[in-house]
């Protein structure tokens, strides 16, 4: 299975559209492919063109989310450390899409719009 993981420097990138380069990881070989001087377009349709099944990175932003998922890229985000540790466990199995998140532990309706007061 190929799986490109977004780097900064050589951990896991933060964020996808501010990453450096990203690593192309194959059964038998690895690469890296530099994106440092790339626009976060430049840097999707790079991702796109590898035709990886996974890619592993920190945060995505939504609508990129979508485009890649659309491209037919599964995307496991909120990873964080050595772009190689993560790779080696998710290769190992211990990382997966359908894995719970517990990051996201806000109260349900936290994150919705609050209205306007509206006074007299």
């Amino acid at each position: 299975m190929k799986v490109v993981v977004a780097l900064f420097d050589e951990e896991v990138s933060p964020r996808l559209d501010g990453c450096t380069g990203i690593l192309v990881a194959d059964d038998e070989i690895e690469a890296i492919i530099d994106l440092k001087q790339a626009t976060c377009q430049q840097r999707l349709m790079e991702i796109v063109k590898q035709a990886p099944a996974m890619l592993l990175c920190g945060g995505v932003r939504r609508c990129d989310y979508f485009f890649l998922v659309h491209s037919g890229v599964q995307v496991l985000t909120g990873l964080s450390g050595s772009a190689r540790t993560r790779l080696d466990e998710f290769r190992g199995g211990a990382l997966r899409v359908d894995a719970p998140q517990i990051a996201n532990q806000t109260k349900p309706g936290a994150c919705r719009f609050r209205r306007r007061r509206q006074g007299g």
